[in-house]
């Protein structure tokens, strides 16, 4: 009896690492999920002043532009990290209509209010899915 069961450690502790090796996903990274939060707060609160002229927000727009780029790169880099990377390219791109196309728009001039507190709604719920596919990673 013995001896059967001195065979099984080995057994499963393979099985794990193989399976460990097999993963679709990349682990949790708690740079990843300090991206996402500190950019959502900094995102919603610098959107509040869209109803003025963006040339005063200039340098707000660019920092925040740049910090996308910077998770999107991020996030790119970690292996098997795909589908967070592309949630991070949906939501800094211009041509789309979250964040980038957001601050596309107001550098075109300021915008509504009621606007704001939508586009608001959407990108914060668009930085809550990034957050969410983090936190599953646990």
């Amino acid at each position: 009896m013995g001896t059967r069961t001195a065979w099984r450690v080995p057994v499963t502790l393979s099985v794990l690492v193989v399976l460990a090796g097999c993963s679709t996903i990349a682990t949790f990274n708690q740079r990843a999920l300090e991206n996402a939060t500190d950019l959502k707060a900094y995102a919603l609160i610098l959107m509040d002043h869209a109803a003025e002229d963006a040339d005063k927000y200039s340098e707000d727009i660019d920092y925040l532009e740049l910090r996308l780029w910077q998770a999107y790169e991020y996030a790119a880099a970690i292996p098997k990290n795909e589908e967070s990377a592309q949630q991070w390219e949906i939501l800094k791109d211009p041509e789309r209509d979250l964040l980038g196309g957001f601050l596309r728009d107001w550098k075109d001039g300021p915008l509504l209010p009621f606007l704001i507190t939508e586009k608001k709604k959407q990108i914060s719920a668009a930085f809550d899915e990034i957050i969410r596919l983090e936190k599953a990673k646990l």
